[in-house]
């Protein structure tokens, strides 16, 4: 079957990447190895002196070279270094162009027709139930196997775009039409019971299944009833770990490898009936969209042919559902991207924890997540070059050079969303010093005058702590001006 898709050029992830190796040959002699291969060439050189000055010269050279060549080879192998990540941590959560710039071009016409935080909410939206459409994609992260299924909750204040977490669902909607007429479970209310959330997962092995709802209170009313206690399950669920359940009123049901998808928007005071504590292994395994502001007035004024761009959308994605589905296909990361994926999660962990090691949980959840954007990316990118002979496909440049653009601003919103609990982030005693010494409202440059005077300290700690104050909700920005928090 030919699909009508976007071409997208190649990407160039190692332009922008956090990794890189250097490559060098010295003439100086430093080690045995080196010692040992210039005597060759000396000897050789006396082996040679009873040829023509010519054949000598000439011989004596390609012999040089030749070693020459094999040491340089040897220096590769092992002067290969990978360079150290500072990873950033945004101030704000808000998506800024380059992720949009780098997202699946098929998305890149819908995503034209929204504006501000809409924008945000729908490409996650989009990413998110198109998790749940290609239950025969996976792949090996450490060892385990995963498929592309994703947790995602928008949280906001009422009338203010939460409701366009509906797009996704919209953009997958003949394929969800398609395998209802075959599979009744696929689609799984929010409100249920675990119990029948696990029979749901059970009978709907071949094709996944996956939870909508825009009102968290839907889920948080049914997990407050006991019979309705399914964190377990979702946080197995996420894993693809084997859940079974077994009560007096009926037999045991065993799921082996579940594959759910969970796309929820609500309130912060609906999550946290959801979530009671940030400590729970649910809360590291959603992948987070919050923002505060207060909703707009909407002039209704045109923004392109929405309706159209979501129909060619859709029979679209159902193309590409059929060809990716045909047969099990392995994604995978070649050795390079590989080495970069983990150096550039290591600065990513190294930020978190300087944050809050309590917190370091996260990194390795979101790490999953980004492999399973990568496995969705990568299917949109090359799905021309899919065939019922191509069982591997390798990750595709462009969804790393995503990852890393998107990666900081979700990490934001999680870390905002973990301060909605009680239980604040706690400060280093360094932070908690240099707080202290900053007045109730200060500029950047006059906080590092006051510090470096007082603490004798870089500038570069100053902003890095000013920083992770505004992170922890501590501190307050409004333009160029900071503001203290109680």
């Amino acid at each position: 079957m030919r699909l009508n898709h976007i071409k997208t050029p190649l990407g160039s992830w190692a332009q922008t990447g956090l990794s890189s190796y250097d490559y060098s040959f010295s003439e100086e002699v430093n080690t045995k190895e080196e010692q040992t291969l210039q005597t060759k060439v000396v000897e050789t050189t006396t082996e040679e002196k009873h040829l023509t000055e010519k054949d000598e010269t000439g011989n004596v050279q390609e012999v040089t070279e030749l070693l020459k060549s094999e040491l340089e080879v040897s220096q590769e192998k092992e002067e290969i270094t990978t360079e150290e990540v500072t990873f950033e941590i945004p101030d704000d959560g808000k998506f800024p162009q380059e992720v949009f710039d780098l997202a699946p071009d098929v998305l890149k016409p819908l995503l034209e027709t929204f504006t501000g935080r809409e924008k945000d909410i729908v490409l996650l939206s989009s990413l998110t139930h198109l998790s749940a459409i290609f239950p025969k994609v996976f792949g090996y992260y450490r060892d385990e196997l995963f498929f592309p299924n994703l947790y995602l909750f928008v949280i906001g204040q009422a009338a203010t775009g939460k409701s366009k977490l509906s797009i996704g669902e919209k953009i997958i909607q003949k394929v969800k039409e398609e395998i209802l007429t075959r599979n009744s479970n696929f689609f799984i209310p929010a409100n249920n019971s675990s119990s029948k959330l696990q029979e749901s997962l059970s009978n709907s092995f071949s094709d996944g299944s996956y939870i909508h709802d825009n009102e968290a209170d839907t889920l948080s009313f049914v997990l407050k009833r006991e019979w309705g206690n399914y964190s377990e399950i979702l946080r197995k669920a996420f894993q693809h770990e084997r859940i079974s359940i077994s009560r007096k009123s009926y037999p045991e049901i065993i799921c082996d490898t579940p594959r759910l998808t969970v796309a929820i928007s609500g309130t912060g005071e609906q999550l946290k009936p959801l979530i009671q504590s940030r400590e729970n292994g649910l809360f590291s395994r959603i992948m987070f969209y919050t923002y505060s502001e207060r909703s707009k007035w909407n002039d209704g004024s045109y923004v392109g042919n929405r309706r159209q761009e979501i129909n060619n959308l859709n029979e679209y994605i159902f193309n590409v559902y059929e060809v990716v589905n045909s047969l099990e296909r392995e994604f995978y990361l070649n050795e390079e991207q590989l080495a970069d994926f983990n150096n550039f999660f290591e600065g990513y962990f190294n930020a978190v924890q300087d944050i809050d090691e309590n917190l370091v949980d996260i990194v390795l959840r979101q790490a999953i997540m980004m492999f399973r954007l990568m496995m969705i990316y990568t299917v949109l990118e090359k799905i021309e070059e899919f065939s019922d002979e191509m069982d591997r496909f390798e990750c595709s440049d462009r969804a790393i050079d995503f990852i890393k653009v998107i990666l900081p601003y979700l990490l934001k919103n999680s870390l905002d969303t973990a301060s909605l609990y009680d239980k604040s982030i706690d400060l280093k005693a360094s932070e908690s010093e240099i707080l202290e010494l900053l007045p109730q409202n200060f500029r950047r440059g006059e906080a590092v005058k006051i510090v470096v005077e007082k603490l004798s300290v870089c500038a570069k700690t100053v902003d890095n702590t000013l920083k992770n104050l505004l992170v922890k909700r501590l501190l307050k920005k409004s333009g160029k001006v900071y503001s203290k928090l109680n």
